[in-house]
């Protein structure tokens, strides 16, 4: 007989030094409907079910939506049980979003 484990993550906000949080102030710019769609995915991440998403590298994933202008949400998994959201951003923002979220997980690592 298969047994398949459940994982429960722990979602966690990255901060900076500075104390900002770029996920939180990105995701509270957005319309409340959109938030509300983000946040119902972001949900279900905590219990494993990641949906569309895409490794990027350097620990960093990405969660893709396929609405408005193609939102994203750039994550990591750490140790195994925690999802830290890094940032979020759309298609047009991508290639410098990814940087940050790099950016975002290395500095996150060294502290």
């Amino acid at each position: 007989m298969l047994y398949i484990k459940s994982v429960k993550y722990h979602i966690k906000i990255y901060q900076q030094p500075s104390g900002k949080e770029p996920y939180t102030e990105w995701v509270s710019d957005l319309d409340k409907g959109i938030r509300a769609r983000i946040n119902a995915r972001i949900a279900r991440l905590e219990d494993g079910h990641f949906g569309d998403h895409k490794a990027l590298g350097g620990g960093v994933t990405e969660a893709r939506f396929f609405f408005s202008p193609g939102y994203r949400v750039y994550f990591a998994i750490h140790k195994g049980e925690l999802i830290l959201l890094l940032t979020g951003g759309d298609k047009s923002t991508q290639s410098a979003d990814v940087k940050k979220a790099k950016e975002f997980f290395r500095s996150y690592l060294e502290d």
